[in-house]
């Protein structure tokens, strides 16, 4: 792979520098859910820059069981904002999901956005149009070891 490519790209952080962050923010009394918030918003800035025109886009976000899925269910609400068509695949049903995760799942849902577990996506493939854009939820910062398999097989 050409080493000029990557180098062209910002550092970013190691997972373990993250976490710090994240304890360091929390020390501070930024609250989880306004951590997750900020991310959804940075995120939808990237995805705003690459992608000017999200209205009446299809986007499927895949939500794990971690705050990462957290940050995709935040996202959701963004883009459905925006004009576009979020619909969240989850991994595990929706009454598990914990903490800032289960507190942005629910204001998503409440704002419209559309939750369907991810065996919707295999279940019935034509139900919805393939979507122009895909966000990865399902992995973070505090993953480690070894895919499992129903992982590995949506991924």
């Amino acid at each position: 792979m050409n080493r000029e490519w990557w180098s062209a790209l910002p550092p970013l952080p190691l997972p373990h520098e993250m976490q710090q962050w994240d304890r360091q923010a929390a020390e501070l009394g930024i609250l989880p859910e306004i951590l997750m918030e900020n991310a959804a918003a940075a995120a939808f800035r990237q995805l705003s820059a690459l992608c000017p025109r999200l209205a009446g886009k299809q986007v499927w976000l895949l939500m794990g069981s971690g705050n990462n899925g957290g940050d995709a269910a935040c996202l959701a609400r963004y883009l459905r904002d925006a004009g576009a068509c979020p619909h969240v695949f989850h991994t595990r049903p929706l009454e598990h999901y914990r903490n800032e995760t289960a507190y942005h799942l629910q204001t998503a849902r409440a704002c419209g956005v559309p939750f369907l577990p991810v065996a919707a996506l295999t279940e019935t493939p034509r139900a919805l149009p393939h979507p122009h854009i895909l966000v990865d939820g399902l992995l973070g910062t505090g993953f480690s070891g070894q895919l499992r398999d129903d992982a590995r097989r949506l991924i």
